[in-house]
């Protein structure tokens, strides 16, 4: 007679797990299952979960009891592992397999994950990281509650985090707050603008999954002070949870500069540790997802690491201005119901210098209100306005198609004419309106 089937820490290093025949260490996640004999008598049986869910493929660890007991990183982990079953058992091969993530207290080791290392590798270098358990401490220095690390990379997830396939991912520093870098502490930031707390609470409200992304390289630079650096960074991004009063996770790839190190953005290690590990298997819709950044490779930007880390992705990319000085209700949809002249430029004309229809679209466009300023692949080229007057002639021309795309408020150029005459194709041009 078959009794209940629950989830605890283990107590003890005594049990054996009947699936595998391996023992099952003191405090690590296990699954009991009890086994009702004649009488008044039970029994009951330690698995590991990672066993019990192969055998027990209608296994649904969110159900048994116990389950919200447990941290929140085992909870996830024993959703991505549920997920991670399910997919093997889909693919007799085996090949799309994912182990179990690291959250799962006293999970084996991940099998290799591929992370690409950013926009400054070629494509075919790879970096691969092999998952682990997480630390409440990041090199020797203590995190607060909820806090923990794993590799070069510290993390929080509240615990009113849930899982969504919409995700608004944000830089901090420039664009949630203004911290002046001669401050140091937990209090020694401010809102970049008022309207933070609303639009990160109306994304929310909207069934988005609040994200930041965010390098921060004193916490290594620091060697001595490491402490003091994690707790200023955390202390800041406390302070704005609170304010906001909406849940976030974070992760802070702590990381030098020029180290090649795979989760310093615009590498994209962070964000493949939220997709593989961080958000219960589900899968990220990229297309309803956005990220904010200000590092954008303006002039006025140290560098374009923002721009890059979301163009690797396939993320679409705004700025923290665009986003947040919008007062709509959703400024993802602040360009509904206005009317551009969108004009299609004929090569010939363009490469000619003379002149033409690029007069015609400067004025259509600047008669409405907006001034222009040119979105390359490498980032922002200046100056701003695109048609601005050099010695008679124009510069920054753009031809062929004009496609307006309101949910980035961004008009797309599929090439861009340089007035030498030359036709420079390029991967991503856009033409913003400020």
């Amino acid at each position: 007679m078959e009794g209940r089937v629950f989830i605890e820490l283990s107590k003890s290093a005594r049990a054996v797990c009947p699936l595998c025949g391996h023992t099952i260490p003191k405090d690590i996640v296990r699954v009991g299952k009890e086994t009702m004999a004649a009488g008044p008598f039970r029994t009951t049986r330690w698995h590991h979960p990672w066993c019990y869910a192969e055998n027990f493929p209608e296994t649904d660890f969110t159900k048994m009891d116990g389950f919200v007991a447990l941290k929140t990183t085992d909870q996830t982990g024993l959703q991505n592992l549920k997920v991670s079953v399910d997919s093997k058992n889909s693919d007799k091969s085996g090949k799309n397999f994912v182990a179990p993530a690291a959250g799962i207290s006293g999970s084996p080791v991940s099998k290799v994950t591929s992370v690409t290392e950013g926009p400054t590798s070629s494509p075919s270098e790879i970096k691969r990281f092999e998952s682990s358990e997480t630390s409440i401490l990041y090199k020797g220095a203590r995190l607060p509650v909820g806090w923990k690390s794993y590799s070069s990379v510290i993390i929080y997830e509240g615990d009113n985090v849930r899982p969504s396939e919409k995700i608004a991912a944000f830089d901090f520093d420039g664009t949630l707050v203004d911290t002046n870098v001669a401050r140091h502490g937990a209090d020694a930031w401010k809102l970049l603008y008022r309207s933070v707390p609303e639009k990160l609470a109306f994304f929310h409200h909207e069934g988005y999954k609040l994200v930041i992304f965010s390098n921060e390289s004193n916490i290594d630079r620091w060697s001595n002070k490491r402490q003091a650096a994690i707790d200023s960074k955390l202390g800041r991004l406390k302070g704005l949870m609170e304010l906001a009063k909406v849940p976030m996770q974070v992760f802070i790839a702590c990381g030098k500069s020029n180290t090649n190190d795979i989760f310093r953005k615009p590498s994209t290690g962070m964000w493949h540790l939220l997709e593989q590990h961080f958000n219960a298997g589900r899968i990220i819709d990229k297309e309803r997802s956005f990220y904010v950044g200000d590092a954008a490779g303006r002039k006025k930007d140290h560098s374009a690491a923002d721009f890059e880390f979301a163009k690797t992705l396939g993320l679409k990319f705004l700025l923290p201005e665009n986003v947040f000085t919008i007062t709509t209700p959703n400024p993802l949809d602040s360009t509904q119901g206005r009317s551009f002249r969108l004009l299609r430029l004929s090569e010939s004309v363009a490469s000619s210098g003379s002149g033409g229809d690029d007069a015609n679209l400067e004025e259509s466009v600047e008669a409405q209100g907006y001034s222009l300023s040119l979105f390359c692949q490498g980032g922002y080229e200046e100056p701003s306005p695109l048609f601005k007057q050099n010695g008679g002639s124009r510069t920054g021309k753009c031809s062929l198609e004009l496609k307006f795309d309101w949910i980035q408020s961004q008009i797309q150029i599929e090439t861009l004419v340089i007035y030498t005459g030359a036709v420079v194709p390029v991967k991503t041009v856009l033409l913003l309106l400020e």
